[in-house]
């Protein structure tokens, strides 16, 4: 299930046979390697079960990743084709674009290829960080993914057919688990957007509202959903077995209290490296009470055993620590084109273990407790994991000295209060040079995935050596104000409001003494962490701020004077959408953005940071997101937003923008505006607005059956083949095309049923919202969502006398939330303008788009010119 879309068993057994038909045709044999580079869709399920059908292996390929690593495993892998999506073809040359080759795919036949697939055969490569630099790919054979799901669902609390959130992504090995275990035994899989994903409050909403069974996720991920279920006293009491993975589990009174809300929920703690998948199992269920504070990581799994060996790996003592070394029939082949660093981690046993010809050297420490579990006790060598993902402080360190003015670098982890895992990258500087602190963050970012960027940089006079010559890692200093850049700042605050909040940022962030010009992002904060600091806020102050605010005043000072009312920016309390993303210099004309669908406008702060420094740049949020009854019609909407942007922008020069429905409601402003003959600069700045009242939307996504797929790729071909800048629109293929109907009953009664919960709860939550309850913040991106839903199915679309400037992602309506598509490149947007409509077409999400650097150098092009 991906929002309004269902696929049945049969339905997937079926188009992954036609993949694996499709593949077999285009030459692919077993063994041979196929890249799948897709978006978060019902497609990305099939095409990988396709693959493997085939007789071939898959390699995930994380479009978030540097274009530079995608490079890399690439080659090493020796992919042979590779699935993307349009918004990623860029990336890639001679991909297999989805939305131009699924119309060939639907042609193919619906039985099974006739390919022999032994046990191993590799399923998967899946790539981890590695020690000399440069990613290493684990070929993993599906001898052992079948011994992996025939044990987890013989396991005590596995409930067959159950309904399972499929929250990983498939560059990690969990991802497997989750997707083979869900179909294997009858389940359901629920996708969720990326954005879901990294909000704990959105992600709690779609535990409940999808009534989840099972989850699988890392230890710092369940935190946050536990904080924000604590929090918000809000409870997925449907949700039985959680699984966790990746990082060592500390269970605290949080996670007791959590689960002794949830009559029958038990808690896994399963274990092992990407080379074995899971190996061993610890699992904890009863009174959350008894359950201790650093659980072991269990024993091993079916088939599959340990050992603990000294240095000279013979086993340690009853007791002793020792190596953890790992046997049976989950062990990996090794990695892709490495025999080196093959033979140094997949050894050959010694005599004295029996039955087991190969053993996988871990690095874990471990002992044996007197029930034969095992003790994780930390590693032996530098590896670390963050957030489940392994990462080898030695490719960090590559990318850092590729900086100008580093002399050495090295990348530690520091473990906080809560036992949340963060990189510090320790550096020195070259003689005679200079290091730029934010332009060595920059650099990071733009080499590195998310995980391994550092969030501390720390400057070194000199790395510390112990008198054999190792890096002294005792000596390295722990992040602290001390060795930050507000080393020489005074700690005294100036209101009991900033010490309160000093006291917050401490708890969070691990800090005792946090200046007032400390940074809530250079003091390792984040944006789940962002989630917990406000709901302590509104606890603390009982003052409810929007996330966006962190996009102008991210330091202890600035967020206190938001807290008290007395922000050095623009006063805006009176307004109750209006907010600053960017205060900008003065005498620049201000540009005014509309939320979308999410109702949020922290979406617009990357986009006001490409804009430059000296844009201001505000944005409107959904009335109803402070809880009360919002406006509920675009005209409505609209005209709210005049009324705030001309009692705050009475006289002068504004520009206007919105995206997804705010494109809409920017629209109606405009024209609203115009009526009262008052003018803005430039076109309107529109990303990603759905027409649904064009003659060009079909109403019934191209997943949900046949002969719409030839069609939907007729129209999806443009954004791989034209990769436009500007173009008359007039002209392309597609737009005057000839004829389907719009309107195709969607058949599922599971849809139906769906449609009609929803609708009853929005309903008892809005008429709440009117007696004066206000709605739970963790729900309200559920309540806006639904809002704008029903907004923008209202809303009859009037043609708009002036120009548009549009830019197009290369999303489609199920992952704007409203399904169908377009037989319109720009979404049926070109048809209500009867002045100059100039499109882009940038791909990418939804709304990652507004992060495209292109999309900004556009606009700031057209407000020069």
């Amino acid at each position: 299930v991906y929002n309004e879309i269902v696929l049945s068993h049969a339905d997937l057994d079926a188009r992954s046979n036609q993949v694996a038909n499709y593949l077999v045709g285009a030459g692919v044999k077993p063994g041979d390697r196929v890249g799948l580079c897709l978006d978060r869709s019902i497609e990305m399920i099939v095409v990988l079960m396709g693959i493997l059908k085939a007789g071939a292996s898959y390699v995930p390929l994380d479009p978030a990743y540097p274009a530079n690593r995608l490079s890399m495993m690439v080659e090493d892998a020796g992919v042979r084709c590779l699935f993307t999506h349009a918004g990623h073809a860029q990336l890639f040359s001679n991909a297999l674009v989805w939305e131009n080759i699924s119309g060939q795919v639907e042609r193919m036949p619906l039985n099974p290829v006739e390919v022999a697939i032994a046990p191993e055969s590799v399923a998967y490569v899946i790539f981890t960080s590695g020690s000399t630099g440069r990613p290493k790919g684990i070929a993993m054979p599906h001898r052992a993914l079948a011994n992996l799901v025939e044990w987890q669902l013989k396991r005590k609390t596995f409930k067959m057919a159950a309904r399972m959130l499929q929250y990983t992504s498939i560059s990690f090995d969990v991802s497997f688990q989750e997707i083979a275990t869900t179909i294997a035994s009858g389940g359901t899989l629920h996708l969720i957007s990326n954005d879901d994903r990294k909000d704990p409050r959105k992600l709690l909403v779609q535990l409940i509202e999808h009534k989840i069974e099972r989850l699988f996720l890392p230890y710092v991920a369940m935190r946050s959903i536990i904080e924000a279920a604590l929090m918000t006293g809000t409870y997925p009491q449907q949700l039985k077995e959680i699984i966790t993975a990746g990082e060592q589990l500390r269970v605290d009174g949080a996670v007791r209290d959590f689960f002794s809300r949830i009559d029958g929920a038990s808690l896994d703690n399963q274990y092992g490296p990407s080379e074995t998948h899971v190996i061993t199992a610890h699992l904890l269920e009863g009174d959350p009470s008894s359950w201790p504070d650093l659980p072991s990581i269990g024993t091993a799994i079916d088939n599959c055993a340990t050992f603990i060996l000294d240095e000279q790996m013979n086993p340690v003592p009853d007791g002793g620590e020792g190596e953890l070394y790992l046997a049976g029939r989950n062990l990996a082949h090794g990695y892709i084109g490495r025999d080196d660093l093959t033979k140094l981690a997949f050894v050959e046993a010694p005599a004295s273990i029996d039955g087991y010809a190969t053993l996988y050297k871990t690095g874990d420490l471990a002992a044996y407790n007197h029930d034969g579990s095992i003790e994780f006790r930390g590693r032996s060598d530098h590896q670390i994991k963050v957030l489940g993902h392994r990462v080898e402080p030695g490719e960090i360190n590559n990318v850092a000295a590729r900086f100008p003015g580093i002399g050495q670098c090295l990348t530690h982890a520091f473990k906080s209060d809560d036992g949340v895992t963060r990189l510090v990258a320790y550096y020195t500087v070259s003689e005679g040079g200079a290091v730029s602190y934010d332009g060595l963050r920059v650099h990071l970012d733009a080499h590195l995935p998310d995980y391994m960027v550092p969030a501390f940089l720390i400057e070194l006079a000199e790395i510390p050596y112990t008198p054999s010559g190792k890096v002294d890692l005792q000596a390295l200093p722990k992040p602290s104000i001390e060795n930050s850049r507000y080393a020489n700042e005074l700690v005294e605050y100036k209101t009991s409001t900033e010490e309160g909040l000093a006291k917050i940022w401490g708890e969070l962030l691990g800090f005792g003494q946090v200046p007032r010009s400390a940074d809530f992002f250079e003091l390792g904060g984040d944006s789940l962490r962002a989630v917990t600091l406000f709901l302590k806020i509104q606890q603390r102050f009982g003052k409810e701020l929007p996330l966006a605010v962190l996009s102008h005043a991210s330091t202890l000072a600035e967020l206190a004077a938001e807290i008290e009312g007395k922000s050095s920016a623009p006063d805006l309390s009176r307004f109750r959408s209006l907010q600053m993303i960017q205060k900008g210099k003065e005498g620049v004309p201000p540009l005014f953005l509309i939320h979308g669908g999410a109702g949020n406008v922290l979406i617009f702060s990357e986009l006001a940071k490409n804009l430059g420094a000296e844009q201001p740049v505000y944005a409107f949020q959904w009335s109803g997101w402070d809880g009360n009854p919002g406006d509920m019609t675009i005209p409505e909407m609209a005209k709210a937003y005049k009324t705030e942007l001309l009692g705050f922008y009475p006289g002068g020069t504004f520009r206007l923008g919105g995206h997804c429905i705010g494109g809409f409601i920017a629209i109606e402003l405009a024209r609203q505006l115009k009526a009262e003959g008052i003018a803005f600069d430039g076109p309107l700045i529109i990303s990603d607005s759905p027409n649904i009242k064009s003659k060009a939307y079909v109403r019934r996504d191209p997943a949900e059956g046949s002969g719409l797929m030839a069609a939907f790729n007729e129209m999806r071909s443009e954004l791989l083949t034209r990769k436009m800048t500007e173009m008359d629109v007039a002209n392309l293929p597609g737009n005057n095309s000839g004829g389907m109907k719009a309107a195709i009953k969607r058949s599922p009664l599971y849809g139906l049923a769906r449609i009609a919960r929803t609708q009853i709860r929005l309903l008892k939550m809005h008429r709440a919202a009117e007696r004066g309850c206000k709605v739970p913040m963790d729900a309200r991106s559920f309540y806006c969502g639904q809002m704008m839903h029903w907004a923008l199915r209202k809303y009859k679309c009037h043609t708009y006398d002036g120009d548009i400037l549009f830019f197009r992602s290369g999303a489609h309506g199920h992952e704007m939330h409203i399904g169908g598509w377009w037989r319109d490149t720009f979404l049926g947007c070109s048809e209500i303008c009867s002045g100059k409509f100039n499109g882009h077409i940038l791909g990418g999400g939804h709304d990652e788009i507004l992060k495209r650097p292109e999309l900004a150098q556009h606009v700031r092009k057209t407000f020069s010119s």
